[in-house]
């Protein structure tokens, strides 16, 4: 195995090889060489293609790791099952609140809010009402996010301003998103501006 290890090219190692690998370690008592084994494969393979050394990792941590290092391996097999989704389906906006999710449970805020912004970037292809509902809910739990999760009123308002902009109100708008705008104004104690909202929205 050893051998393999070093003088084959990498590109001829498979996932078969590695878990082949740590297997025969495990049998030998080796959990950390096995542990080293998985590792090694997994960051050299592309998770398209290592599927099953994945899962041969997750049940090799079950009985091995803490609860930190099991969690994490989850949360990585979550985010690329949403992530295979979105990748066939870019629309697929309930896929997008999964994976958003996902991430705010990790309170990772740049993850999260990188997240929204390539959620929002999928603008529907159609100027059809019906098709933009459920879009504007992630802009709508955007901008919350920015406001009651990062405490930053003012990014909240940046993204409720972008999100005016796309609407195609000549088509269709939404009465929500101008509420949403003017009671954020509001919660700012800024009656000027949501008074200035409102007026634009009528």
């Amino acid at each position: 195995f050893e051998k393999a290890l070093h003088e084959l090219p990498k590109d001829e190692l498979t996932e078969d090889f590695y878990i082949d690998f740590a297997k025969f370690e495990l049998k030998s008592q080796e959990a950390e060489r096995a542990r080293t084994i998985y590792r090694l494969g997994l960051s050299r393979i592309s998770k398209e293609k290592a599927k099953r050394l994945y899962d041969a990792y997750l049940a090799f941590d079950k009985t091995s790791a803490c609860k930190e290092e099991i969690d994490l391996l989850v949360t990585e097999k979550r985010r690329t099952h949403y992530t295979d989704i979105l990748t066939a389906n870019p629309i697929n906006y309930d896929a997008w609140f999964d994976l958003i999710a996902l991430e705010t449970s990790a309170k990772d805020f740049n993850r999260v809010r990188e997240c929204y912004e390539a959620a929002v970037s999928h603008v529907p292809p159609m100027d059809n009402k019906r098709f933009w509902r459920r879009y504007m809910y992630l802009w709508y739990s955007y901008a919350f996010f920015e406001e009651f999760d990062v405490k930053c009123p003012t990014k909240a308002n940046e993204v409720y301003e972008r999100a005016l902009k796309i609407v195609p109100h000549c088509s269709f708008s939404f009465g929500k998103l101008w509420i949403f705008t003017a009671q954020l104004h509001l919660r700012q104690h800024d009656l000027e501006k949501a008074r200035k909202v409102f007026g634009i929205a009528i």
